[in-house]
């Protein structure tokens, strides 16, 4: 405002006079590129590659995979057979596409006879998070399909347990165990041992909920290292036995 007030009434330099007065696209179209460019990479975070990588490897590495998932889709879309979905829905998997995947592993479910047991048992995956109860019922079909995968069977086993079924729980850890490959798994063993110690206690509980089963059932939980679900089986004693027990 100073400035505008001491050059108040003084005459425009010769210079200025003539000086054309249209805007100067090229400049905003400049400017329009880096308001845009700013933007983008106000959001974008710059891939972790590997020590011999570089951005143009992740880029073109990026593309390579937008073509596998184009071809993947062409080919369901020519002949939506097993091999195709399957292919397809194990592309999405491999990249943590877990929603397309479930997509098309259902359709696999409807569509395919007999159905593949790797359908059901990505689809039992999906919903653990979500439907424990859908996901056991797919686990299952999973195991039944093919009784000695692994991975179902260890993931049956703690939604078994997850859902109080300790016997199955147990049964199904046997029969992990049972497998050449699953027999020296020491995680496997020692759930199996927190399952058969668990389990006859579980029972008992079911068959006579008493403050002392109940006691009993939680002292087992706790010792395992089971806390979340001692402390629900503890609240149970104090709300419906005595609310001042000491060990609850």
């Amino acid at each position: 405002d100073e400035r505008q007030a001491q050059l108040k009434g003084l005459p425009k330099p010769a210079s200025t006079q003539s000086r054309s007065r249209r805007v100067p696209y090229g400049v905003l179209g400049l400017l329009g590129v880096m308001i845009v460019s700013s933007l983008l990479l106000g959001q974008f975070v710059l891939p972790r590659v590997g020590e011999n990588a570089s951005v143009t490897t992740f880029f073109e590495d990026d593309l390579q995979l937008a073509q596998q998932l184009k071809d993947l889709q062409e080919a369901v879309e020519g002949e939506p057979n097993e091999e195709n979905l399957l292919a397809l829905g194990e592309w999405y998997w491999q990249q943590s596409d877990v929603e397309n995947g479930q997509k098309i592993y259902q359709r696999m479910v409807d569509e395919i006879t007999p159905v593949p047991w790797i359908a059901y048992q990505r689809l039992g995956f999906a919903l653990l998070q979500t439907d424990l109860t859908t996901a056991k019922d797919y686990l299952e079909k999973a195991r039944d399909a093919e009784p000695t995968n692994l991975d179902t069977l260890y993931t049956l086993a703690e939604v078994y347990f997850a859902t109080v079924q300790i016997d199955e729980a147990a049964q199904t850890l046997e029969a992990f165990v049972a497998i050449p490959e699953g027999a020296n798994d020491a995680e496997a063993n020692v759930r199996l041992e927190t399952f058969k110690t668990i389990a006859p206690l579980a029972t008992a509980v079911q068959e006579n909920p008493s403050e002392e089963n109940l006691l009993a059932l939680a002292d087992a939980y706790w010792n395992v290292q089971e806390r979340e679900r001692a402390a629900d089986v503890y609240l149970n004693v104090l709300t419906q036995f005595e609310a001042h027990n000491d060990i609850a």
